[in-house]
């Protein structure tokens, strides 16, 4: 009897909480599907990831690149500027620079001579000159009268002595000029048949001119290369110390005659005697009469 009562509680309890074999709690089922939910959501964020890091990766060689070469150019352009301004070789300007052609002042030109540089319009013969302006003693007509100090107080002080005497400004015609306004000058007057070899004293430079003058001609030489050439060996003549003109000395000055009676004239000649160191020459019977002043 006792036996049948254990058996029978037994049966009791696998009737009311039976477990399959092999099978898992319940609460454990319920559990599985949280923990596998995090790690579907992981790959979308990983495949994510390439996509903005990979446009910077192809940027950056490019501006990288382009930085290096503005860096090269500049120091190259640095370069080229402190040999100019370190006073390099004189074909040291870039090929633009070299075909620019220089603005110089009118008479004055740049040569090779000069390096290619326009010559300074305030100097002549190597001297120092400031342009003469009219005043109250002195008219001015010349194209352009530069001289130096010494010259325009010299003839500033002829030109009062005139005026105190005679109540007329002293009319200057004619100046100091540069080899290529001479050079102009005996173009004009061998181009309308002039003796130039006659009219100026120094006859061999004048023949050289004239000489040069002749061959050009001969060989239909444009009038401006003509007037260069003129002009470079008028140059060459003053580096040597000849001067076919006085004119090409700083210190020179034409002045009118034409309309001088003789009480006027004799005044011009008192004043110019009493200011030493000044030469006066009369020049009227030239192709262009004039008084000729060495200041």
């Amino acid at each position: 009897m006792g036996a049948f009562l254990v058996t029978l509680g037994f049966a009791s309890v696998a009737d009311a909480d039976p477990i399959p074999d092999g099978a898992a709690p319940s609460v454990d089922a319920a559990a599985a599907p949280a923990v596998d939910a995090p790690a579907i959501a992981e790959p979308p964020v990983k495949a994510a990831t390439p996509i903005t890091i990979e446009p910077k990766v192809a940027v950056e060689p490019k501006i990288k690149g382009d930085l290096a070469t503005k860096a090269e150019a500049t120091s190259k352009a640095d370069a080229t500027s402190a040999r100019g301004a370190t006073g390099g070789k004189a074909g040291s300007r870039s090929r633009t620079a070299a075909r620019e052609p220089q603005h110089c002042a009118p008479g004055h030109r740049a040569t090779k001579a000069s390096g290619g540089v326009c010559p300074d319009a305030d100097a002549v013969a190597g001297v120092a000159v400031k342009k003469i302006h009219c005043g109250p003693h002195l008219e001015v007509v010349a194209r352009d009268l530069r001289l130096d100090d010494t010259s325009r107080e010299r003839l500033e002080r002829i030109a009062q002595r005139y005026f105190e005497a005679t109540r007329r400004r002293l009319v200057v015609t004619g100046g100091t000029r540069t080899p290529e306004r001479q050079a102009e000058l005996m173009l004009e007057k061998l181009a309308h048949g002039d003796d130039i070899v006659a009219l100026y004293e120094n006859k061999a430079a004048a023949t050289e001119i004239r000489n040069l003058y002749r061959d050009g001609v001969g060989v239909r030489q444009p009038k401006k290369q003509l007037i260069h050439a003129m002009r470079d060996a008028i140059t060459a003549q003053m580096d040597k110390g000849i001067y076919v003109s006085r004119h090409l000395k700083a210190g020179a000055a034409d002045v009118r005659s034409r309309d001088l009676k003789a009480p006027q004239e004799a005044a011009f000649r008192h004043a110019v005697a009493d200011e030493p160191g000044v030469i006066l020459i009369d020049e009227r019977g030239s192709a262009e009469p004039h008084l000729h002043l060495g200041l």
